[in-house]
């Protein structure tokens, strides 16, 4: 078993973290890992987040999983995977980016809408899939595509909060991510990570009750 999957599935939440400010980074990142929460992704969307990545990675060494999100390129992974990222997130196929993550050691999770394009994936090398977006489908997608396709780890993304992560666990997803249902804009602007920290020990809760 991938030792890099193990840590999905043994914490299955992964804080997504989109245009957030350097300087804020480490509290966001202290909050999270005190309620629970240690799989954390950077994103591309309006950022290069690799200096982030860096500093987190130095800051929090032994503690936290980190890897990029929005990842469109090889060009973003390798630059990404070259300062610590662990796992590259896309919100589409690139079989190239697959091929260039796994051949790296890490971990590839491309973004799939298809039972094919999963599969396609799967077969190109990936470990994971991500589900984007996954409210459009919803947890049973997950349930009928791996009653064939037992094998697919699929993590869904987009519209998943503290009301329906369960019903995406208990479907058969791998872990799931979050982005502003959990690190919200409203706790960013008033710098409230004592509410983040709560809300990720109430998601690690749900989580930790289904899993045990």
């Amino acid at each position: 078993m991938n030792k890099k999957l193990d840590t999905l599935k043994e914490s299955p939440i992964i804080a997504v973290l989109t245009g957030i400010r350097p300087e804020e980074a480490p509290y966001i990142v202290e909050a999270l890992l005190s309620g629970g929460i240690n799989n954390i992704e950077l994103t591309y969307a309006k950022i290069n987040p690799n200096t982030i990545i860096k500093e987190i990675n130095d800051r929090f060494t032994n503690d936290i999983h980190i890897g990029a999100g929005t990842v469109l390129s090889v060009e973003q992974a390798v630059s990404s995977i070259e300062i610590g990222a662990e796992f590259i997130f896309s919100p589409i196929m690139n079989k190239d980016v697959i091929e260039e993550t796994v051949r790296r050691n890490k971990l590839s999770i491309p973004g799939c809408y298809t039972a094919t394009e999963m599969y396609e994936a799967t077969k190109a090398g990936a470990q994971c899939v991500k589900l984007f977006p996954a409210t459009s489908l919803g947890p049973n997608f997950i349930k009928d595509v791996k009653a064939p396709m037992p094998f697919l780890n699929i993590i869904p993304t987009g519209g998943i909060n503290e009301g329906n992560i369960s019903e995406y666990l208990k479907a058969g997803a791998t872990a799931v991510g979050l982005g502003s249902s959990l690190v919200s804009k409203e706790i960013l602007k008033d710098r409230d990570y004592e509410k983040l920290r709560k809300k990720a020990k109430q998601l690690t809760d749900i989580c930790n009750n289904i899993t045990n």
